[in-house]
């Protein structure tokens, strides 16, 4: 017998027959995150494009509002960062690690130009 018992009917070397499951059986290394059959969690959120990892709309809307509101940006900020792509909002918002930060530091007199600045960055990808 393999590792997972006896062999089961058409699969060799004692794996588990498939069945159901498109996948097979999970492997030696644990479940298929995100797969439904094994109720798994995805790193990147429920399917759908919901959660925080996956792009969000409902998040990405509540931090695009804060963010405008933190630093009071003209509203014309808001409208240009909802139709950037989810990734590259939260870039141009630091909420993705980087050099951005979400509240614009030191003495800033015009911070609509500063996002704008970051979203022309962004959108050259440096």
């Amino acid at each position: 017998p393999g590792p997972y018992g006896p062999p089961g009917y058409g699969a060799p070397y004692g794996a588990p027959a498939y069945g159901a499951n498109p996948y097979g059986a999970p492997g030696p290394y644990g479940p298929v995150y995100g797969h439904p059959a094994y109720g798994a969690p995805s790193p990147y959120g429920p399917p759908g494009g919901q959660g925080h990892g996956g792009g969000g709309s409902s998040d990405l809307i509540a931090d695009i509002e804060r963010f405008v509101s933190t630093n009071r940006l003209e509203s014309r900020c808001d409208q240009i960062l909802r139709d950037l792509s989810p990734r590259t909002a939260r870039k141009v918002m630091g909420l993705d690690g980087g050099a951005n930060t979400f509240e614009l530091r030191g003495d800033v007199r015009n911070p609509t130009a500063v996002v704008i600045a970051r979203v022309k960055r962004a959108r050259e990808g440096n």
